[in-house]
């Protein structure tokens, strides 16, 4: 912080989103410049956020790392944007968008690093009561930095949805099988059930507790409808099988194995039209 006066009123600030205490009273360096108080403070700790995570893996998060003054009004202290200090370019992002502060990010590319100015406002009377009658509201000074982040959703899909797929590849491969291993036809979908399911377990609970579905678990949805398809159809096969209908069991399969990759290519291709940006 650089301000002028005789006071230290711009540095009683705090951290609303800090998990902890801001001790504003130990900075990391205290000397004068340019006639100007100068302040320096290294601040670390854990920051709590809500997330929007509809779109996981697809997601675009944005972080707030917010200040406020709650202790003087903004017609005493008011905060603004330090764009040489900062080295900001015209629009108000920093030039090289703090790569080198996020460069241990694997899964996660940073798309912009924005500073703005906050205000903020209580419509309390403080329990005092002048103010009981009146419409009173103070307004207090604020500082925020956006940090806007998209997670690296190919290296999200080879490093955890690639056993997804490998299972998608086996039990279309079911739908070749001849005669012989009609229990193979069955058996191989229902494992592949049980095993992207624990697959989705393990991924469910590295999120939050969610009330809603995520895009991600729609891929599942459709998953485990292909393997009750796959299950149907070798029911459907074995049935005709035995009452000797064979031009009906090449229908059969023939027709599953095109609803099969229809089903896919449409999963494929929504998500693709909504998230191919991201990619």
């Amino acid at each position: 912080m650089r301000y002028g006066g005789t006071d230290d009123l711009p540095t009683q600030v705090r951290f609303p989103d800090l998990i902890g205490n801001f001790d504003s009273g130990h900075p990391v360096e205290s000397r004068m410049e340019d006639r100007l108080n100068y302040r320096l403070y290294s601040i670390s700790g854990t920051f709590k956020t809500s997330f929007d995570l509809h779109d996981f893996p697809f997601d675009r998060q944005s972080l707030l790392l917010r200040l406020q003054n709650r202790e003087h009004s903004r017609e005493q202290v008011a905060y603004v944007i330090d764009t040489f200090g900062l080295q900001l370019d015209r629009a108000g992002a920093a030039a090289d968008s703090g790569g080198d502060a996020f460069r241990d990010l694997q899964l996660w590319h940073v798309l912009a690093v924005r500073p703005f100015v906050e205000s903020f406002s209580i419509r309390s009377t403080l329990g005092k009561p002048a103010l009981f009658e009146t419409s009173s509201r103070s307004e207090y000074g604020a500082f925020a930095t956006e940090i806007v982040l998209e997670r690296n959703v190919g290296a999200f899909i080879i490093k955890t949805l690639m056993p997804l797929f490998l299972l998608a590849l086996v039990v279309f491969a079911t739908l070749f099988f001849p005669a012989t291993l009609v229990t193979e036809r069955t058996t191989i979908p229902v494992t592949a059930i049980l095993t992207s399911a624990v697959l989705l377990i393990s991924i469910s609970n590295e999120l939050p507790g969610l009330g809603y579905t995520v895009a991600l678990e729609y891929v599942f949805y459709v998953f485990f409808g292909l393997c009750l398809m796959a299950m149907v159809t070798a029911f459907l096969t074995e049935t005709l099988r035995g009452r000797r209908l064979h031009g009906h069991v090449n229908v059969v399969d023939r027709l599953g194995r095109v609803v099969y990759c229809t089903v896919v290519a449409i999963t494929v291709g929504v998500f693709w039209w909504k998230y191919g940006a991201n990619f």
